[in-house]
C-alpha cells in the first residue's frame, strides 16, 4: 500500500510538472505569436520607410530645382539693391563731406563775425562820449 501511495504521489508530482510545462509551453506560444506580430509590424515600418524614401527621392529634384530658382531670383533682386546701396553710400559720403565743409565755413564766418563784433566794441569804447 505504501508503494501505491508513493506511486500516486509521484504521479501527482508528474501531473503538476506536466501542467507547469504546459503553462510554460502556452507562454512560449504567446511569446512566439507576439514576436511574429512584432516582426510583421517591423516589416510594415520598413515598407513605409522605403515608400517615404522613394517619395523623397522623386521629390528631391523638384525641391532642388525650386531652391535653385529661388536662389536665382534672390540674386537677381539683390544685385540692383546692392548697386543702389553703393550709390546711397557714395551719396551719403558726399553729403557728409558737404556738411563738413559747411561746418568749417560756419566756424570761419562765426570767427569773422566775432572778430568784427570785438572790433566794433573796441571802436565804440574808444569813441569820446
Amino acid at each position: 500500500m505504501i508503494e501505491v501511495t508513493r506511486v500516486e504521489q509521484e504521479l501527482a508530482d508528474l501531473e503538476r510538472q506536466l501542467q507547469q510545462s504546459f503553462r510554460v509551453f502556452d507562454e512560449l506560444v504567446q511569446v512566439q505569436q507576439q514576436f511574429a506580430a512584432l516582426a510583421q509590424t517591423h516589416r510594415r515600418f520598413e515598407e513605409s520607410i522605403d515608400r517615404h524614401n522613394a517619395t523623397l527621392a522623386k521629390l528631391q529634384p523638384q525641391l532642388d530645382g525650386r531652391l535653385e530658382t529661388i536662389e536665382t531670383k534672390l540674386r537677381n533682386e539683390l544685385m540692383p539693391l546692392q548697386a543702389e546701396q553703393k550709390t546711397l553710400d557714395r551719396r551719403l559720403s558726399e553729403i557728409e563731406q558737404h556738411i563738413q565743409a559747411l561746418r568749417q565755413e560756419l566756424e570761419q564766418r562765426s570767427h569773422m563775425i566775432k572778430n568784427a563784433h570785438e572790433r566794433q566794441q573796441d571802436a565804440i569804447a574808444q569813441c569820446p562820449a
